[in-house]
C-alpha cells in the first residue's frame, strides 16, 4: 500500500508540475505587463501630446510663413568677417601711411599716430557705411538724377 500512494503521488506530480509551469509563466507575464488602467492612461496622454504637438508645429509654420526669412549662419558669418577685415585694413593701412611719412620725414611717432587715428576712423566710417541703411533713391525731380551725366557749363 505503501508503494501505491507514492507511486499515486508522483504520477500527480508529474501532471501538476506542467500546470504550476504555465502559472508561473502566466504570472511572470502579467507582472511585466502594466494593469489595464496603466495601458488606457498611456494611450490618452499619447493620443494627448501627439495633438498637441500637432498644434504647436501648425502654430510654428503659420509664423515662419508670416515672418521675413533671415540670413543663414555662414552667411553672417561672412559678412562679420567682412566688417572685420575692413576695419583691420583702414587700420594697418593708415599705420603703414603714417609710419612711411615717419621715415622719410624723420618725424619719430606722430606721423604713425595720426595716421593711425585716421586709419582707426576711417575703418570705423566703412564698417558703419556697410551696416547702415541704403542711401533713398534720387527722386526726377533732383538735379543730378536724371539719366544723362551732367555736362560741365
Amino acid at each position: 500500500r505503501c508503494r501505491r500512494a507514492s507511486g499515486n503521488g508522483n504520477a500527480r506530480g508529474r501532471q501538476i508540475a506542467p500546470k504550476l509551469s504555465v502559472l508561473l509563466a502566466v504570472l511572470a507575464v502579467l507582472a511585466v505587463l502594466p494593469p489595464p488602467s496603466a495601458r488606457a492612461r498611456t494611450a490618452s496622454t499619447t493620443a494627448t501630446l501627439s495633438s498637441k504637438l500637432a498644434e504647436r508645429s501648425a502654430e510654428r509654420a503659420k509664423l515662419a510663413e508670416g515672418a521675413p526669412r533671415g540670413r543663414g549662419g555662414m552667411q553672417g558669418m561672412a559678412e562679420g568677417l567682412k566688417l572685420a577685415s575692413e576695419f583691420a585694413a583702414g587700420i594697418i593701412v593708415g599705420g603703414g601711411i603714417g609710419f612711411g611719412i615717419d621715415h622719410l620725414a624723420g618725424s619719430a611717432p606722430f606721423g604713425l599716430i595720426v595716421f593711425l587715428m585716421l586709419g582707426f576712423a576711417a575703418g570705423i566710417r566703412n564698417v558703419l557705411r556697410t551696416v547702415g541703411p541704403a542711401p533713398p533713391p534720387k527722386s526726377p525731380l533732383e538735379p543730378g538724377a536724371g539719366d544723362e551725366p551732367r555736362r560741365p557749363r
